[in-house]
């Protein structure tokens, strides 16, 4: 029997990691940690010349819905995201390839300090970008396009998996409260990234790995790698 792995991303994504995952020779179980849902209210579109920010793709496919407007030049925290917006219509699009301080790092080399930038993004996730950029001399703000609620059905005993994935800070505050600090045998947690793992807390899996970079291809990486270590040692 292959092992399992707890998909805990949210939908649609998890359909598609799912499957990559199958590839590589494990059972997935989608159970997202985080459900997803586009604020009601209307918001007013960006001033031309805006760089938007997006820093997942939720925020891609919420503003997408409640805007026509493509024109704005995008940049993107990774490649996934970067990839819905164009095919969303946005035809400026960049990527960070990385997290929030890639980010930054990026807008700092390529974007002129006069240009207003807007984080689209949700009241659970945090200012940091806004505020580095601020400090920095730009003008920027946020403005919140969906809301990320924890999902009220998850999986009851993690002891019955062999990997559990995790995409995100909050994601990892949810699964970390889900499951306590009482000893899993067996399972062993696969973050996206440090800051990611860090979030998990005192979490009590024996074993935690983080991928290499933030991005679905570094999770697969790190994830065939450890398969390789326990078949070498069973």
């Amino acid at each position: 029997m292959p092992p399992t792995i707890w998909v805990s991303q949210s939908l649609p994504r998890a359909e598609t990691t799912a499957s990559q995952f199958r590839l590589i020779g494990v059972e997935p179980v989608i159970a997202p940690a985080l459900k997803i849902e586009t604020l009601p209210d209307e918001r007013e579109l960006p001033p031309s010349g805006t760089v938007l920010i997006f820093t997942s793709r939720h925020g891609v496919s919420a503003f997408s819905g409640k805007h026509d407007a493509r024109e704005f030049e995008v940049v993107c925290v990774g490649d996934a995201t970067a990839s819905l917006a164009r095919e969303k219509g946005f035809y400026k699009v960049s990527s960070a390839q990385g997290d929030a301080k890639d980010v930054i790092a990026w807008i700092k080399k390529t974007v002129p300090d006069s240009t207003y930038i807007m984080h689209c993004t949700g009241p659970h996730a945090g200012r940091s970008i806004i505020e580095s950029l601020r400090q920095l001399g730009y003008k920027a703000d946020w403005k919140d396009y969906y809301i990320s609620k924890p999902h009220s059905n998850l999986p009851l005993k993690a002891g019955g998996f062999d990997y559990i994935t995790v995409y995100s800070p909050m994601a990892a505050r949810v699964i970390s409260a889900h499951l306590g600090s009482s000893p899993i045998a067996g399972t062993t947690i696969l973050s996206i990234s440090e800051t990611t793992d860090t979030a998990l807390g005192r979490i009590g899996t024996e074993r935690r790995l983080v991928a290499k970079a933030p991005n679905q291809d570094a999770m697969e990486e790190a994830l065939r790698l450890d398969l390789q270590i326990r078949k070498g040692l069973s």
